[in-house]
């Protein structure tokens, strides 16, 4: 994608129809639909019923150990970090593993002695990695040549496809979908995400498209991806232009046209006033009144109300409080 291309809306294939289907007996499916004519069970048609949903005709559903070669992971090499070497064998721990990409600043290496005895979880390209462990499980990302030959340790799980029935790429982006991670979160005991086994990623439920849709599918969201790391980059660089003149503004080694003169240095509190916020205790918070801010509602030099919802009373915020009431033009900075 050029530079031009970013200011082009992104064209993508339209399937032959957008539905959404609601809640309804096995058997039965309602769909909300454009262009296309339901049957009478309110399929589209062009589409079928299967056990997990309403798809494409020409699209196969399934348990993804239908459609995979191998699921496993590594171990941690015995001495832990104490064995890691500054080249060699590229050993990849959870933190590696991106949301679809893979994140190589920290990447450990393991030497040939140690890889001879982890050869069953050789890394080869396309395989795909999903952490099943810790506060990063879900993550996944598809190996390529820099990764190529190195292994993965105990947290990290490595899917390799069937390559004529499911494409890398299309179920790297399926595991980061909703529905992908919806079946990741319904593993998970509590609502905590704790680990995941080789048993239960077999078994998650996955759309297969004929092969060449799919290749076609990860394509575009791969132009999409493309797209906002040029973005990410363009912010980066504006960013960086920011705080470069804010700190030759700010400092008086670049003045702006038509100011000049020596500067005055004063402490602080001789040019303003401030204070801490009140300890509020929680039977006093309310669902309605005066806002409570907190250091959540501070982020990137703006104020931030939709990250909170605590509240206290008008009677409290206008009288024990009153003090504390912020005004227009005050300052706000998190102290910790």
């Amino acid at each position: 994608m050029n530079a031009a291309g970013m200011n082009e809306p992104l064209a993508v294939r339209e399937a032959p129809a957008s539905y959404v289907l609601d809640a309804q007996p096995v058997g039965r499916a309602s769909a909300r639909h454009v262009g296309l004519k339901p049957d009478l069970h309110g399929i589209p048609q062009g589409y079928k019923q299967t056990e997990v949903g309403v798809i494409p005709e020409d699209w196969d559903a399934g348990n993804l150990g239908e459609y995979v070669e191998k699921v496993g992971s590594g171990v941690t090499p015995t001495g832990g970090e104490r064995v890691y070497k500054k080249e060699g064998r590229p050993f990849l721990r959870s933190q590696n593993v991106g949301w679809g990409n893979l994140l190589l600043e920290d990447v450990a290496f393991i030497d040939n002695v140690i890889h001879e005895t982890f050869q069953s979880t050789e890394i080869v390209v396309d395989d795909v990695f999903l952490n099943i462990t810790g506060a990063s499980i879900g993550r996944s990302a598809v190996a390529d040549e820099r990764v190529a030959g190195g292994n993965v340790n105990q947290h990290v799980c490595i899917i390799r496809t069937n390559k004529e029935q499911l494409h890398p790429c299309f179920l790297n982006y399926f595991l980061l979908s909703k529905s992908g991670q919806r079946q990741i979160d319904s593993f998970q005991a509590g609502g905590n995400r704790q680990g995941l086994n080789f048993g239960q990623i077999r078994s998650f439920q996955i759309f297969v498209p004929p092969l060449l849709e799919q290749r076609a599918i990860a394509a575009a969201l791969s132009d999409v991806d493309a797209l906002l790391a040029k973005l990410d980059q363009l912010i980066a660089k504006k960013r960086d232009l920011k705080q470069a003149a804010m700190q030759q503004l700010l400092t008086g080694s670049t003045r702006l046209p038509g100011f000049g003169g020596e500067w005055e240095s004063l402490p602080l509190p001789e040019v303003c006033w401030f204070q801490e916020g009140p300890g509020v205790r929680a039977h006093q918070f309310k669902t309605s009144g005066v806002k409570l801010l907190n250091g959540t509602n501070i982020s990137n030099g703006k104020v931030v109300l939709e990250t909170t919802t605590r509240y206290i009373s008008n009677e409290e915020a206008n009288g024990a409080y009153k003090h504390f009431l912020v005004d227009e033009g005050d300052i706000l900075m998190v102290r910790q």
